[in-house]
């Protein structure tokens, strides 16, 4: 007897219209509990302001710092390259040889703690080239890199999951 059909197209419009109803209150509830994230510490840390459990993949770039430029908001290189990781390189004047492990291949889903440390808003600038340390079993020659603070405007984009498996993805910009 409440089979919207059985009440002709009337009916199922009114169906229609208190469904969409009904969604858009479960919308505005949860959009009332979207997270809200802060910067502490000067930036240096993350502050989660939800009483719900919130995730991260690991081994994934969950926190990237972006800044403005004329062509608009771009990564900044953080991090050097895969392949100055393979073959080392120089940053602010020190040899970084290549790790002995070859990093992270497994992602898991870990808590994003409150108070979490972030990456430092600077940005790696890749200046030359020469050759590595002697003995050192490395390229012919490898990346001179220079830590240089992060240009301004910048924004932090963190990327979040609100379940224990990482399957519902968000994203959310903090501006300091």
């Amino acid at each position: 007897m409440n089979n919207p059909a059985q009440h002709g197209s009337l009916g199922t419009v009114a169906h229609l219209a208190l469904s969409l109803l009904l969604l858009a209150g479960c919308a505005d509830d949860a959009s009332s509990s979207t997270p809200n994230f802060a910067l502490g510490d000067g930036g240096s840390s993350l502050d989660l302001r939800t009483a719900r459990p919130l995730y991260v993949e690991s081994c994934t770039d969950s926190f990237v710092w972006e800044v403005k430029d004329d062509a608009g908001w771009r990564t900044v290189m953080d991090a050097p390259t895969a392949m100055s990781e393979l073959t080392g390189y120089y940053l602010d004047d020190v040899f970084v040889p290549p790790p002995s492990n070859e990093g992270c291949d497994v992602i898991g889903c870990q808590p994003l703690l409150a108070g979490r440390l972030l990456p430092t808003p600077q940005e790696l600038v890749v200046t030359g080239y020469r050759a590595p340390p002697a003995g050192t079993a490395s390229a012919v020659t490898v990346p001179t890199i220079e830590t240089r603070p992060a240009a301004t405007p910048r924004r932090l984009v963190v990327t979040y999951f609100d379940d224990e498996n990482c399957r519902t993805q968000h994203r959310e910009t903090i501006t300091p």
